[in-house]
């Protein structure tokens, strides 16, 4: 395992005895003077689930980036808002130094025994990679955190084509997903893709989210943790700078493996 890859990256997290995690951002994650925001949450994540019991699964996470991140040293300061009968509430601040770059809250929770069962499935099978459009890394054009995936594009999906109604679709995968835990594994895919908004653009503009819900879906395990991933977003409006957008990951078989609703600035006036 490189390095920098995302395993590698949230292995460098370690808790000292004051109770805060710390650990490194390697530059290769970077997203313009940022840091990829996938990753940071994946390490508010790993440091939040240090504090609750195994047999609770992340079930919901809310992000504030209040911040940009930088590549380099990173510290997470973790607390047990409540811990219930079958769910338990973190809240984790993400600081970079004295700045603070995100405020996050978990609901981690144990399966409880219901009588109440919904499929969550695709309606219809998503078209083969074979026909799509695979995402390059270009030194200097995307950012530097897409290195690290592989992408298929739908034609409708290509950012800065100045038209159509935003979102996008395509197949994903993170090829080096070892160290990667499963729920930190869906956080970086639901991210790893360009804000809903890019397809509407006419020439590139930085595009950055300000909150991030993501509800995560029980789903049989991936094939392997290499495996293709099918992702859907639609853009649900936009006006003064300001977007908000709905997006859906699934498994390689069509389950539903998470939710997301983001709120987006884009710097485009």
């Amino acid at each position: 395992m490189g390095e920098d890859a995302l395993g590698a990256a949230l292995g460098t997290l370690a808790v000292g005895e004051d109770g805060v995690a710390r650990g490194e951002i390697p530059a290769s994650w970077a997203q313009g003077r940022a840091s990829f925001g996938g990753l940071v949450l994946a390490v508010a994540l790993r440091a939040m689930r240090a504090r609750v019991p195994a047999d609770r699964e992340t079930r919901s996470l809310l992000c504030a980036f209040v911040g940009p991140l930088s590549p380099g040293a990173v510290a997470v300061d973790v607390r047990e808002l409540r811990a219930g009968r079958a769910a338990t509430h973190v809240h984790a601040i993400v600081r970079q130094g004295d700045a603070v770059a995100a405020s996050v809250s978990g609901v981690f929770g144990a399966a409880r025994p219901s009588g109440v069962v919904k499929g969550a499935a695709l309606a219809s099978p998503p078209p083969a990679r074979e026909g799509l459009i695979p995402l390059r890394y270009l030194e200097g054009v995307t950012p530097r955190f897409t290195r690290h995936f592989e992408y298929a594009f739908t034609p409708r999906s290509l950012p800065f084509q100045g038209g159509g109604e935003g979102g996008l679709e395509g197949w994903c995968r993170l090829p080096e997903a070892r160290g990667v835990a499963a729920d930190e594994l869906v956080v970086a895919l639901v991210d790893a893709w360009p804000t809903a908004v890019l397809p509407m653009l006419k020439t590139p503009a930085p595009a950055s989210s300000l909150t991030w819900a993501i509800d995560f879906v029980p789903h049989a395990p991936a094939s392997s943790p290499d495996a293709w991933w099918w992702y859907a977003s639609t853009l649900d409006a936009a006006r003064d700078g300001y977007a908000q957008a709905d997006a859906r990951l699934y498994t390689a078989e069509g389950e539903l493996a998470a939710l997301s609703r983001q709120s987006m600035v884009v710097f485009d006036g």
